[in-house]
């Protein structure tokens, strides 16, 4: 999934993990002023508990665990653009 500000993530549901990669398609001319925000563990693979309103054109709402003592952490993304799904590897 990616969205409006060039941000990617990479969902598991199956394994129930999120991946976020900050900036790494052009962000929509709308959000050119948008600063990139670099979010506490960025690039690392987080469990996902819940994920909500995966729809291009609107907001994708995530819970997902990256406090040590597993308080769950609500995120908002920026519009998403693209909803791709994961290529699987060949053989």
């Amino acid at each position: 999934m990616t969205t409006a500000t060039g941000s990617e993530y990479l969902i598991d549901l199956p394994a129930r993990t999120v991946k976020r990669r900050m900036a790494t398609a052009a962000p929509l001319y709308d959000f050119l002023e948008a600063t990139f925000s670099q979010l506490r563990r960025d690039g690392d693979t987080l469990e996902l508990l819940l994920l909500k309103t995966r729809a291009i054109g609107i907001s994708a709402l995530r819970w997902v665990v990256i406090r040590d003592d597993r308080m769950s952490t609500l995120r908002r993304t920026s519009p998403v653009v693209k909803i791709k799904p994961r290529e699987e590897p060949e053989g």
